[in-house]
């Protein structure tokens, strides 16, 4: 029983990646889960302040399931974040995904229809499709660049520190 633990233990734990990038992974997190508030932010300022309350008087049941469905967008954005670990790869499906979901949530008008809150659910299930476009750039990008690391020849080894190798 005490092997079972200490393998869950190990599989559960985190991992050097997750520990190092904690405040990156908080920010996207916070930034996903506001995402649809800021979208309205905008339109709200410009003096309709109804688009920003169709968001925000609801009661905290309604507000939970909105986050829930919020945050489908999350798992794509910290896998890319996790898969496109070098340089700055994983911000190429994030971008289309999170441009995608604000350009929705800006535009939806909760009274025009009552068919209208199904967009609710559905702007975020189909911003998947704009975050595998993204991966999908990001991935051969990758590809391509490690194929060229590969094809570099190799650095010569330097000398031993001779002063009349050295540049100064």
């Amino acid at each position: 029983m005490n092997d079972l633990v200490r393998q869950l233990r190990s599989h559960l734990a985190w991992s050097p990646w997750w520990q190092a990038n904690v405040s990156r992974i908080v920010l996207v997190t916070v930034f996903f889960l506001l995402l649809p508030y800021l979208a309205r932010v905008p339109a709200a300022l410009a003096g309709d302040a109804r688009w920003l309350r169709q968001y925000v008087d609801v009661s905290w049941q309604g507000w939970l399931l909105f986050q829930f469905f919020a945050a489908i967008p999350l798992v794509p954005a910290l896998l890319s974040m996790r898969l496109f670990q070098r340089h700055a790869l994983w911000l190429l499906p994030v971008l289309p995904g999170a441009a995608y979901v604000g350009w929705w949530h800006a535009r939806l008008d909760l009274a025009s229809d009552a068919q209208a809150a199904i967009g609710l659910f559905a702007i975020p299930l189909f911003s998947l499709e704009c975050f595998s476009y993204g991966a999908a750039l990001a991935a051969a990008i990758a590809l391509i660049r490690r194929l060229h690391e590969r094809r570099r020849p190799p650095s010569p080894a330097p000398d031993d520190c001779r002063s009349d190798v050295l540049p100064w």
